[in-house]
């Protein structure tokens, strides 16, 4: 199949071949983040293909995208079902399933005269909105805003985009406009090619990706800021498993554990096979985190993180690259060690904060 799906605000468009097409399922391996909002479906492949990363796409009888869902391997990990209205080629939201078959959220969608997503209310089975998101064009770049349902700010990311409007570029500032991310996008696979994080402009560490042949995320690489590698982290059908890092006094180890939604639910981290804390989360049926907390050894509470999704803190608690976003019931540092988390070949910060779901990060259902 030599044609490109191109999900345009629930559109399809086919750019090789004329005509209405006929409705019909169609499996893809990558998709790719759009200007518009909306996704584009490339490198179409046979059914009987069954390892890595697929995308079922189902068309109506007018090419209009109903139904997408994602598969790892054999497993089917999510399903979104579009709601579509008569005589309109783009969808007004839709139904999202989860990993387990269960719906989770439902998803209205807003857009500006041009068919560009402006916003996306998240609302849960009983009607409770969730979160949303806004998007604003302005120009160069597209500013992504992430919001709780109660309508406190989360997250502030800029996309760019090629001429073509495909992602290539995202920064991503987890709190103020001092630190962000800068994650660079391959446009043939819509994959990141590297993390780089900036502090007050100058590069604090990177990281690179390694993905297996069915486009599947295996392993992060994170270096200094002058290019030593210090720390890997290991995934397993596309979810995070492991992390191990260098440090002054030894290795720094995190493991991470999932349900059957495939959504994190503890990070435990280690010294030298020494128990130093565990990240466990309050969510959400659509995912958003309500609540990390920090345990000690022994169970006890050791802090809390509202409404923020939290996998490594600084020794005395706070979250990285999130200051006096947390509540700390430990006082004074967390671990005697110097060689802890923030010390970790210089700078450790590069991938200490990671997003619980990155717009663009494939894997997620088409939004």
């Amino acid at each position: 199949m030599s044609r490109l799906l191109i999900l345009v605000c629930g559109l399809v468009a086919v750019v090789a071949g004329a005509g209405i097409a006929d409705a019909e399922v169609r499996w893809y391996r990558y998709a790719l983040d759009m200007r518009t909002g909306d996704t584009v479906y490339v490198e179409p492949l046979e059914p009987a293909v069954v390892k890595g990363r697929r995308y079922r796409v189902e068309t109506d009888g007018g090419d209009r995208v109903v139904r997408v869902a994602i598969f790892v391997d054999v497993h089917q990990v999510a399903e979104v079902v579009y709601h579509l209205a008569p005589g309109r080629p783009w969808p007004t939201g839709y139904d999202y399933w989860a990993a387990d078959g269960e719906q989770t959220v439902t998803v209205k969608i807003q857009r500006d005269e041009h068919g560009q997503r402006i916003r996306q209310d998240f609302f849960l089975l009983d009607g409770r909105l969730a979160n949303y998101r806004t998007r604003l064009d302005q120009g160069d770049d597209v500013e992504g805003l992430s919001y709780t349902g109660e309508g406190r700010l989360q997250a502030r990311t800029l996309y760019s985009y090629s001429p073509q409007g495909i992602l290539t570029r995202s920064r991503w500032y987890p709190a103020g406009p001092s630190t962000y991310y800068d994650t660079t996008f391959d446009e043939r696979t819509g994959l990141s090619m590297g993390r780089r994080k900036y502090h007050h402009g100058v590069l604090e560490g990177s990281s690179s990706q390694v993905y297996d042949t069915g486009g599947l995320l295996t392993r992060s690489i994170d270096y200094t800021a002058t290019g030593r590698a210090f720390g890997v982290t290991e995934y397993t059908d596309g979810l995070k498993r492991e992390a191990r890092y260098d440090t002054p006094v030894g290795e720094h180890a995190v493991r991470f554990s999932h349900d059957a939604r495939r959504r994190t639910t503890e990070t435990r981290h280690s010294l030298n096979g020494r128990p130093l804390y565990t990240l466990v989360y309050e969510r959400l049926a659509n995912g958003r985190v309500l609540r990390s907390i920090a345990l000690g050894p022994k169970g006890d509470v050791w802090a809390e993180y509202p409404d923020l999704y939290v996998e490594q803190v600084e020794r005395n608690g706070e979250a990285v690259d999130r200051p006096g976003a947390a509540i700390i019931y430990k006082k004074g540092p967390w671990w005697q060690a110097p060689g802890g988390v923030e010390a970790r070949g210089g700078d450790g910060g590069a991938v200490r904060a990671r997003r619980a779901s990155e717009p663009g990060a494939r894997g997620r259902a088409p939004s």
